[in-house]
């Protein structure tokens, strides 16, 4: 009889401590998978860091070709001759010194006829 009580108790015994490894099994399953979840998450973060590195170097690389589109139509009314740049290239072309100003300037500089 106490035998039979004692082989009870050892396999209530091995059955708990089996039960046990189930769950501390169970628990390093979960806490893989919480780890994959945050490796994830960095690798989403990481993702996120690059593209917006990649919207801000587009973005840039925009307000160049805006800087450098200004700096040649800059160039272009300087060799088409605008008034605004003294019209270098009006004088390349011409030989006059400068552009014709309109009428209403010019006909402050003539002398009055009554």
């Amino acid at each position: 009889m106490l035998l039979l009580l004692s082989l009870l108790l050892l396999l209530l015994l091995l059955l708990l401590l089996l039960l046990l490894l189930l769950l501390l099994l169970l628990l390093l399953l979960l806490l893989l998978l919480l780890l994959l979840l945050l490796l994830l998450l960095l690798l989403l973060l990481l993702l996120l860091l690059l593209l917006i590195l990649l919207l801000v170097i587009l973005l840039l690389l925009l307000l160049l070709l805006l800087l450098l589109l200004l700096l040649l139509l800059l160039l272009l009314l300087l060799l088409l001759g605008s008034p605004w740049c003294n019209g270098y290239g009006f004088r390349l072309a011409t030989g006059r010194s400068r552009v014709r100003s309109p009428k209403w300037e010019r006909s402050l500089d003539l002398p009055q006829r009554h």
